[in-house]
């Protein structure tokens, strides 16, 4: 169910006809249905996840030494997670009473996107609440660095730019972080 006139197939002036410096400026499009706009916005997930280790060691030492790489991609445009993990351990055997363990660990990780889905940033409501049938995300893609003259990205929802699910992907968040354990 899509709120607002009858989707008839007749001419009329889109969103993105209204900004001058559109490619599609003045000109009219059929008001008609993308039924396949759920499934054109979202990307398909891909996780890759590469690891090497090295060990070795005698009969009173062991060691081993580990890199971990994860790279991944989320449904919701322009979201990803990179991480690498590095890991160190060795143990020492003195005598048969005493050993020592030690271990170092250190990630780093680069998060692109915001990943909430609860009211504020969520895709999935998006559909139901703010996207018609009549939204077309292969214009929302194709035209997501046009700007206003004000220096906003425009959007379909032009009186409201930080609440459009098109802004939230635009102004992805971005974190990184370093941690060591040991």
């Amino acid at each position: 169910m899509s709120p607002g006139p009858r989707i008839d197939g007749k001419d009329y002036i889109p969103w993105y006809a209204w900004w001058k410096d559109s490619p599609h400026f003045g000109k009219t499009a059929k008001y008609e249905a993308h039924p396949n706009n759920v499934r054109d916005f979202y990307d398909k997930a891909m996780t890759f996840k590469n690891s090497v280790s090295v060990s070795g060691g005698s009969d009173f030492f062991t060691a081993r030494l580990s890199f971990t790489n994860l790279n991944q991609n989320g449904i919701t445009p322009n979201t990803s997670l990179k991480r690498n993990y590095f890991n160190l351990n060795g143990n020492y055997k003195f005598s048969e009473r005493f050993n020592i363990d030690a271990a170092v660990n250190f990630s780093d990780g680069r998060v692109n996107g915001d990943f909430d889905d609860g009211y504020s940033n969520q895709t999935s409501g998006s559909f139901n609440q703010w996207f018609g049938r009549n939204l077309d995300m292969k214009k929302l893609k194709e035209l997501q660095d046009l700007l206003t003259p004000e220096g906003y990205h425009a959007n379909w929802n032009w009186w409201g730019q930080m609440t459009t699910q098109q802004a939230v992907l635009l102004l992805s968040l971005h974190s990184g972080s370093i941690r060591t354990r040991g």
